[in-house]
């Protein structure tokens, strides 16, 4: 069964580049969904079933971080924070609002390198999130 992955992200460059390097990581069939606006962002989380999300954390109209805070108190799926600003404040804002993970955007222009990071990330969020399913 193939995980559903939502990228959200503003950028439409960005939510394609997101797109090649999850095809090429050849270790997962992933399905995967693109919103970039607020309209599509709402509507994808009200009617989507994801497995994770890829929720850029600088966004028009509504910040990532109030995304997340969305997101996490609605449960609807692990989160992991992708942004351009790949400073420990912004990572540790992340998480501690409730991602489950952090993927600077510098690791998507070298992917070849990235890619073990980028799916150990996904890996991890996706298996934290099922475990703490299970327990509750």
């Amino acid at each position: 069964m193939p995980i559903r992955i939502l990228i959200c992200d503003d950028d439409f460059a960005d939510r394609k580049l997101i797109r090649k390097v999850l095809e090429q990581s050849g270790r997962e069939k992933f399905e995967i969904f693109e919103a970039g606006t607020k309209a599509d962002i709402d509507n994808a989380l009200r009617t989507g079933n994801f497995d994770l999300i890829l929720l850029d954390m600088k966004m028009p109209e509504k910040s990532g971080l109030e995304w997340l805070d969305e997101i996490v108190e609605k449960r609807i799926a692990p989160v992991v924070a992708v942004t351009g600003h790949s400073s420990e404040v912004s990572k540790h804002a992340a998480m501690g609002k409730g991602a489950y993970g952090y993927i600077p955007k510098s690791w998507l222009s070298t992917p070849e390198t990235a890619l073990p990071r980028i799916n150990a990330t996904i890996e991890c969020a996706i298996r934290s999130w099922r475990l703490e399913e299970e327990t509750e």
